[in-house]
C-alpha cells in the first residue's frame, strides 16, 4: 500500500506532556467524526531521535492503529514526546505536508513539578527530591548517572530540556507553516475547557455538537505500594516480546496491558511545595524560554514569574 492510500492522522497533538494533552485527547476521542486510537494513545512513532517506552516501531505496527477509521472521520494522534524530539515534526511534515498539529503550553515550573511526579509514578525517575532530581541533569545530560532501570531514554530526565517549550515551538515553526500550528495553553483549558475543546473544533473544520461537560481527566497520582509496583514493571518487561507479538494481530491493544493492577494500588496525590529560593532559580533558569513563547505568540506571561 503506498503513503498516500494508507490511513494517517490528518492532526497530531505534539505535547508537551503535563499540559493537558491527555484531556483534550480524551474529549476529541468522544466524538463520532474523530478517531484515535484507543489502545496506544502515544505511539511516538516520527520521533526518531527518541526511545520513550511507549514507542512503536516499524511502519505495519503504526499505521494499523488507524485501520479502523471511517471515511467520514479525521484521523489524530497524540504523542506528547514528538514537540521535545529534534525530528519528529520534520519527519510528519515530509510524509503529511497538509497535517495540523496542536501544541499545548504550561508554566515552566508547574511543568517540571509535575512531570517530575509523573516520572516517579511511572518508575522512569528514581529521586523523589525535587531539587536533587534537578541537579542530577548534568550528570545524567553527560553519561555519569544512569538512568533508572524503567527509563529507555535519558533525555525525558533532562527537566530543563523538556520544559522549554519556548526552544520547541520555535523548531516547529522551522518546519511547519504557523497557519497549520494551533497553541493552546494549560492555564486557558483549566479556566475554561469549553471554550478551549470549541477552538480546537474549529481548528479542525468540524462542527461544533455544544458539548458542556468535561470531566476531569489524568489528576496527579502515586503509588500505595511501590514495591508491588516495581514487581508489575518486571512483569511487564517480562511480557514485553508477547505484547509485541500480540500488538500484530491487536494493533489497539493496550499500551499496557498491566494496567488494571496498576490503577488498583494508585491514589492521588498532592503537589508538592518548593521552597521561593528554589523556584527563584527556576525562574531564572527558565527566563530565556518564558520571553521566547511570549514573542512567538504574544502573549504577556509576566504572571509566570510571580515568586
Amino acid at each position: 500500500m503506498s503513503e498516500t492510500q494508507k490511513k494517517h492522522p490528518d492532526f497530531f497533538i505534539l505535547g508537551a506532556p503535563k499540559c493537558g494533552t491527555t484531556a483534550l485527547y480524551e474529549y476529541l476521542n468522544d466524538r463520532d467524526d474523530i478517531f484515535m486510537p484507543s489502545g496506544v494513545k502515544e505511539p511516538n512513532f516520527f520521533a526518531s531521535d527518541l526511545n520513550v517506552q511507549t514507542q512503536l516501531s516499524g511502519e505495519e505496527s503504526y499505521y494499523a492503529l488507524f485501520k479502523d477509521a471511517q471515511e467520514n472521520q479525521l484521523i489524530g494522534e497524540a504523542s506528547v514526546w514528538h514537540l521535545y524530539s529534534k525530528e519528529a515534526a520534520a519527519n510528519i511534515i515530509t510524509c503529511y505536508p497538509s497535517a495540523k498539529f496542536i501544541v499545548m503550553l504550561r508554566n515552566p515550573i508547574e511543568m517540571f513539578i509535575s512531570l517530575h511526579a509523573q516520572m516517579l509514578y511511572s518508575l522512569y525517575e528514581d529521586e523523589s527530591d525535587l531539587e536533587k532530581a534537578w541537579s542530577l541533569q548534568d550528570g545524567r545530560k553527560n553519561g555519569d548517572i544512569k538512568p533508572t532501570s524503567y527509563n529507555p531514554e535519558i533525555k525525558t530526565l533532562l527537566y530543563k530540556d523538556v520544559c522549554s517549550l519556548g526552544a520547541q515551538l520555535e523548531q516547529l515553526y522551522n518546519s511547519v507553516p504557523k497557519a497549520q500550528v494551533l497553541v493552546l495553553f494549560q492555564e486557558d483549558m483549566k479556566r475554561d475547557t469549553k471554550a478551549i475543546y470549541d477552538q480546537t473544533i474549529d481548528f479542525l473544520g468540524l462542527p461544533q455538537d455544544g458539548r458542556s461537560e468535561f470531566p476531569v481527566i489524568n489528576d496527579r497520582k502515586e503509588h500505595k505500594s511501590s514495591a508491588l509496583v516495581k514487581m508489575l514493571r518486571i512483569l511487564s518487561v517480562k511480557l514485553r516480546p508477547l505484547k509485541q507479538a500480540l500488538r500484530k494481530h491487536i494493533p489497539n491493544m493496550p499500551s499496557s496491558i498491566l494496567k488494571p493492577l496498576y490503577d488498583l494500588q494508585s491514589a492521588k496525590s498532592e503537589k508538592p511545595q518548593i521552597s521561593s529560593a528554589f523556584k527563584e532559580k527556576l525562574l531564572e533558569e527558565f527566563e530565556v524560554d518564558i520571553q521566547k513563547i511570549e514573542s512567538l505568540t504574544g502573549r504577556d506571561l509576566a504572571h509566570w514569574r510571580a515568586l
